[in-house]
């Protein structure tokens, strides 16, 4: 069958992010003749998407939509826009494919953003590769797959279950090859992914990560991050954005990556997200010496009734604490934090 999946077009110029989402489902979906287009790094992306859906003639088009809204109080834009126009463009070069939404922003509001939409076929909402690759092998009678929204005989979508893969090890690594790598290698450590794990047991009052990847962290093996890592720098790409909610929520995970890291003789640099709660000095030493350049932190406030409030599992001492250790274990790092104001 042939598969073409598409990054939605955010509709204003941005920084270009490696679609990591598009390329973990195309190497799921092996014995499908599959094409991956991100028409954001593009000049003109949605004449590229009709032309492409045109001349590849795809049978099931899959449409990514990594955000909803730029998560800032004082920044209105909406990605829906330039989603429904992806969709358009799509379905005008090859009207009579079976299409498909999901990705990281769908997830969040799936059968509200399919009402948006109109015209699409199905949802797959949070973790897409098992839940597409067996959509596409049962497309006759999909509705005992976990992970899809569907539209039931009264007209309304329904969600069909959760997905997740227990095991992250015997998931694929995502194809590095799907797309040209060349608009992502830039200055900035955070345009191409690597995923250590999924999930965050963390219950933030505000936060999205449970809705899509779940409350229970899965880790990927050390073996399997380095492995990821390695085929991005045998494709000449040396700075990457570990994506975990909380790259340290399993600190001896953390420490095993960091080894094996600083003894492979990759010469990569990194940033993630970091939990301060879970920040040592011997942490902190350890990412530094694998590459790390750039610890982030979300606190979201300095008060502690607040941050109690927020569920945020931290306290105002603990914050400081973390900033204090960065500072003196890793000087030559940058470090960064959000608030929510």
């Amino acid at each position: 069958m042939k598969v073409l999946l598409v990054n939605a077009v955010p509709g204003r110029r941005q920084m270009p992010i490696f679609p990591l989402g598009l390329a973990s489902l195309a190497a799921a979906l092996d014995g499908h003749e599959v094409r991956v287009l991100d028409p954001a790094v593009l000049p003109r992306p949605l004449d590229e998407v009709e032309r492409t859906a045109r001349s590849f003639a795809p049978d099931v088009i899959g449409l990514s939509l990594r955000n909803i809204d730029p998560a800032r109080s004082y920044d209105h834009f909406q990605y829906l826009r330039g989603c429904a126009q992806t969709l358009a463009a799509a379905r005008a070069g090859a009207p009579r494919a079976l299409t498909v939404v999901g990705g990281a922003g769908y997830s969040l509001f799936p059968e509200a953003v399919l009402e948006y939409l109109d015209t699409v076929d199905a949802g797959v909402a949070g973790e897409g590769e098992i839940s597409l690759r067996r959509l596409l092998d049962h497309l006759d009678g999909p509705r005992g797959i976990p992970g899809l929204v569907l539209r039931g005989a009264d007209g309304r979508w329904t969600l069909t279950g959760p997905p997740a893969e227990e095991d992250l090890d015997r998931l694929p690594l995502p194809d590095r090859d799907c797309v040209d790598l060349a608009p992502y290698r830039g200055a900035t450590e955070l345009q191409v992914g690597v995923e250590s794990h999924r999930g965050c047991a963390v219950r933030c009052t505000y936060c999205s990560y449970p809705l899509i990847s779940g409350c229970r962290i899965r880790l990927r093996s050390v073996d399997r991050v380095l492995e990821d890592v390695e085929n991005l720098v045998r494709r000449g790409v040396t700075r990457f954005f570990f994506t975990d909610p909380s790259f340290n929520a399993v600190p001896d995970h953390v420490l095993a990556i960091c080894e094996a890291l600083a003894g492979s003789g990759l010469r990569v640099t990194w940033s993630a997200y970091f939990g301060e709660r879970q920040v040592t000095a011997e942490l902190v030493r350890a990412c530094a010496g694998a590459g790390c350049v750039s610890f982030i932190f979300g606190p979201d406030s300095g008060s502690d009734p607040i941050l109690e409030r927020l569920r945020k599992g931290v306290t105002r001492r603990q914050i400081v604490e973390a900033y204090e250790t960065v500072r003196r274990e890793a000087p030559r790092a940058s470090f960064k934090s959000a608030f929510l104001l």
